[in-house]
């Protein structure tokens, strides 16, 4: 092959090259295009199982957003729970729980938050360093979550009852449909509530009239047989979303993907 024949060659690649790169970018970040439709359960915002809460040694273990490098100096760690329908307070010294701390917190009632408040002195360099007070509310979860009450499984319901009546292109992109609800203590749906717009009215409706009209669920349950009220969210459309991540749910991957014929 003679020297013009191997350059004319060479810049034919380039050429096709700088043509197909920008297609490629556009396809290696391509918006997706399946749908997700599924019911989460949202967290408070500090809870624990009972199981962690057992074997819950230093604060960090009841929350994980605690830091110890905050503090220099602690002065005290109050831990107030509820026993017998009582306020008992315990008291101790630094970040480690004490065996009386531990103690209570695993016989405290079911279903009543605990509080924990910190007396310290900030570990930072200000000149003028004041003792502040840090304290947080968390709650056990019950063994047993909410169950959907129903012969049909909860994919089965919400794909007859939502996706099968969604016409193409009413989700795209990264839309999101977020509808918050309750289920109380006796299993009924309380409280429905937008909490991020689909962009689509009529989809938003659809929604919430169909979280009214659910099935009665079997409500959360400790292992005492009390029952608790639980947090719920329905989602339609992409968890890709960002507004996701304000929902405080337990999993990123959601197992449901529905994509519409």
């Amino acid at each position: 092959m003679s020297y013009f024949q191997t350059s004319f060659s060479t810049l034919c690649i380039s050429i096709l090259g700088i043509v197909f790169l920008p297609l490629n970018l556009t396809a290696q970040y391509s918006v997706p295009t399946q749908s997700y439709v599924g019911i989460e359960k949202v967290f408070p915002s500090f809870s624990l199982t009972r199981a962690e809460l057992e074997e819950s040694q230093v604060l960090t273990d009841l929350n994980e957003r605690f830091e110890s490098d905050w503090v220099k100096e602690y002065y005290s760690v109050t831990i107030e729970t509820i026993h017998e329908g009582k306020v008992v307070t315990t008291q101790g010294k630094n970040e480690t729980l004490t065996k009386e701390q531990k103690a209570m917190l695993v016989a405290a009632d079911p279903g009543a938050e605990f509080k924990v408040i910190v007396n310290y002195l900030p570990n930072n360099s200000l000149k003028v360093n004041e003792e502040k007070v840090l304290d947080f509310k968390c709650f056990v979860e019950p063994e047993s979550p909410a169950k959907f009450g129903s012969e049909l499984s909860l994919d089965q319901y919400l794909q007859s009852q939502i996706m099968s009546k969604v016409p193409n292109k009413t989700l795209e992109g990264y839309d999101l449909g977020a509808y918050r609800f309750t289920v109380n203590e006796s299993g009924n749906i309380i409280e429905p509530t937008v909490f991020w717009s689909s962009g689509s009215e009529w989809l938003d409706a659809l929604c919430i009239d169909v979280i009214c009209e659910m099935p009665k669920w079997v409500p959360a349950q400790y292992e005492s047989g009390l029952t608790h009220s639980e947090d719920k969210v329905l989602l339609v459309g992409n968890t890709e979303n960002c507004m996701i991540h304000t929902l405080n749910l337990d999993d990123s991957e959601f197992a449901l993907p529905y994509t519409k014929d």
